[in-house]
């Protein structure tokens, strides 16, 4: 293999990594926003369970 394609196949890997690197942030925000979002329902969610009245002592 020559250099010039040793040096083409190494920047096209580094272009592949940039790449993965990328769409992996962009995974990792929408698990992180995802998984905020589900503890601020599950909080809201408990919440009103507290604050509604209780029906089952009568």
């Amino acid at each position: 293999m020559s250099r010039s394609q040793t040096q083409t196949i190494q920047e096209k890997i580094t272009e592949y990594e940039s790449f993965i690197n990328d769409k992996l942030k962009i995974y990792l925000k929408t698990a992180l926003d995802l998984r905020d979002e589900f503890e601020i329902e599950a909080s809201d969610s408990a919440d009103s369970r507290e604050q509604s009245p209780q029906d089952e002592d009568d």
